[in-house]
């Protein structure tokens, strides 16, 4: 939740500092409260501690075999890539699309992206609870993203009022926090065939930096040359490649 609540606040405090300061000074901000957070985390590190105790060691080698040749830990790899797309292009480019679709100021086309972290925050703990109860989190991923795709289009096709466009992104927001747990637990299950679980966690979000680099790249060629509801299609093919 603390991750989702970061992602919340990050487009109002955007727009207020562009408001006092150029893009490239408010990006500047926002990295130095990056450099503030590692020495925090640094200062408090003996706080925070380093977990449990190796079990057992392994060479380098052995532990790539292991993670490579792993169907599961392969698949999430790709999930994490496509889930890491979709969002993106949500995030970082939802904004923009609804700027060139309505003609609204960005001031207020940032809502869409503060509605969708937020209903993706509150869904977080549902998430967990549902995840707790049920076994077949697999389903949970994939209704989750079926439903959150489905909705991101019906709200980017542009010919619905503004505010009910919201409606739907925040729906689909929600559904995307909703699954956060699910995905979690069925990484941690597919870590439970021998592997070392610290190997699979640092391994599969990976895919996740690597979406979220590809990504924007083809959502900013999407909305120089083509239209911008186009956006919201992508990101909803990014989700169908993840489900």
């Amino acid at each position: 939740m603390g991750g989702q609540l970061g992602a919340v606040v990050v487009a109002p405090v955007m727009i207020v500092l562009e408001q006092f300061m150029s893009w490239r000074a408010a990006l500047e901000t926002i990295g130095i409260v990056g450099v503030v957070l590692a020495m925090v985390l640094l200062a408090l590190s003996g706080v925070i501690g380093h977990g449990g105790h190796v079990k057992k060691k392994e060479s380098a080698m052995a532990r790539w075999r292991a993670l490579l040749t792993s169907r599961p830990v392969m698949l999430f790899f790709v999930f994490y890539v496509g889930s890491a797309a979709a969002n993106s292009g949500m995030v970082q480019f939802s904004m923009t699309a609804y700027h060139e679709i309505y003609g609204l100021p960005l001031a207020v086309t940032a809502w869409v992206l503060t509605v969708y972290q937020a209903t993706s925050l509150l869904a977080v703990m549902p998430g967990g609870l549902l995840a707790e109860r049920t076994q077949s989190h697999d389903w949970v991923l994939v209704w989750c993203y079926t439903g959150a795709g489905v909705l991101i289009v019906l709200g980017g096709l542009g010919i619905l009022p503004f505010w009910l466009a919201v409606v739907l992104v925040g729906m689909a927001g929600a559904m995307r926090g909703l699954m956060n747990a699910a995905r979690d637990v069925s990484v941690r299950h597919a870590a439970g065939n021998g592997l070392s679980v610290g190997a699979v966690f640092a391994f599969v979000p990976t895919g996740y930096s690597v979406g979220q680099s590809f990504g924007p790249p083809i959502y900013g060629l999407l909305l120089d040359y083509a239209s911008p509801q186009i956006v919201f299609w992508a990101s909803a093919v990014f989700s169908l490649i993840s489900v």
